[in-house]
Formats: C-alpha cells, structure tokens, sequence
C-alpha cells in the first residue's frame, strides 16, 4: 500500500476514482500472471 500512496502523492493527476492498478508477476519458468486492479483486492 505504501508504494500505491507514494505514486498518488508523486503523480496526484493520476488520483482519480477509476484509477486502478494492475500488476503483472513472472515466476521462475517465465509465465506471466495479471491481476488486474490489484490493489483493491487486498
């Protein structure tokens, strides 16, 4: 969560309701996984 204030506070044009993030992971065998809007999700 901090690094989502951090971006907000560094970018406020981007603080919008329909701001989201998505985030991409890539294990070790290279597949790739997207979550979208990730973090409101936790």
């Amino acid at each position: 969560m901090e690094a989502f204030e951090y971006i907000l506070l560094t970018k406020p044009e981007w603080n919008r309701p329909n701001t989201r993030f998505d985030l991409i992971v890539v294990d070790l065998s290279g597949q790739a996984r997207r979550i979208q809007d990730a973090l409101r999700q936790f």
